[in-house]
């Protein structure tokens, strides 16, 4: 059996969460086929919306978006998009995966969602640092962090190695980052992205660069996961905020929980919405507090 139709057992797949003909080629994560996979249960609390009548108004307010029904928003929702173009992550190496991707006319936001095990372990690292047996960085953002090539880059990252092309962070990073966060390092220092910040950057950078592409007047990354598993998550988006992010972005980030987008669907006053409402709050949140 392939994880597809498995995945297609899953009993937190939502029923009308796929479009036609969609889903057989989704790159499906390894636990796919689990009940309390981050994967299936985005895809069902979030691929459902392209369905319901209540969409924008549901999209609206959970970016927190002040809008009235007479300038609600058109969004467009795209489930595990990779858009290597943008961060220039061409060759070996995996592009930064957006669980989804909420655009419209005016704005563009990356969606990350995490459940049970992956909301435990935090967001994750950049594994230059961690390669086994050997690692490729030696941890630190300057020179002599390059362990593999021994560039002199302050990131091996930004270098050709082989047919991986230089990854745009650090240049893109500028208009964005701290000051403190862009500093050379020495060898006994830590680079700011040798951990959860990574993931929480690159997703954010998508979104930016994502915008500054198409001309969009904002952007920024959301978060969801269960109240139950959200605090090692929320500690490290304050992290990110105020140890990597300009305070004039701060606000660009943030985390929502299951329960209050569950809310969100059901004051929406649309029966199809109350109807996934009921579903993720009986069929998958109770699954958050199962480990």
């Amino acid at each position: 059996m392939t994880i597809w139709q498995e995945v297609q057992n899953n009993t937190s797949l939502y029923n009308d969460a796929l479009l036609a003909g969609e889903g057989e080629d989704f790159h499906w994560h390894t636990h796919a086929d689990a009940p309390h996979s981050s994967q299936v249960v985005c895809v069902s609390a979030i691929g459902t919306l392209r369905k319901l009548a209540a969409k924008n108004d549901v999209i609206d307010r959970l970016l927190n978006l002040n809008t009235t029904e007479a300038d609600r928003n058109d969004w467009t929702i795209q489930l595990e998009q990779e858009l290597p173009e943008l961060l220039n992550e061409n060759g070996p190496g995996q592009p930064t995966s957006i669980d989804a991707l909420l655009t419209c006319s005016e704005a563009a936001f990356c969606l990350e969602a995490k459940f049970l095990t992956d909301a435990k372990h935090g967001f994750g690292s950049c594994s230059q640092a961690t390669t086994s047996p050997t690692p490729n960085c030696a941890g630190h953002h300057g020179v002599d962090s390059d362990q593999k090539t021994k560039t002199k880059a302050h990131c091996r990252l930004e270098v050709w190695d082989g047919r991986r092309s230089p990854r745009l962070y650090w240049s893109l990073g500028r208009a964005f980052f701290r000051e403190d966060a862009l500093t050379e390092q020495q060898v006994s220092e830590t680079c700011p992205f040798n951990g959860p910040s990574f993931q929480l950057m690159r997703n954010f950078l998508t979104a930016a660069a994502y915008a500054q592409k198409h001309k969009l007047k904002s952007f920024g990354v959301i978060v969801i996961a269960p109240q139950a598993t959200s605090q090692r998550l929320d500690q490290q988006i304050e992290s990110f905020r105020s140890e990597v992010l300009l305070p004039e972005y701060a606000d660009h980030i943030r985390l929502v929980t299951y329960e209050e987008y569950v809310q969100l669907l059901v004051d929406s006053d649309d029966e199809d919405a109350a109807k996934l409402a009921c579903f993720l709050k009986e069929q998958c949140l109770p699954l958050a507090t199962s480990d």
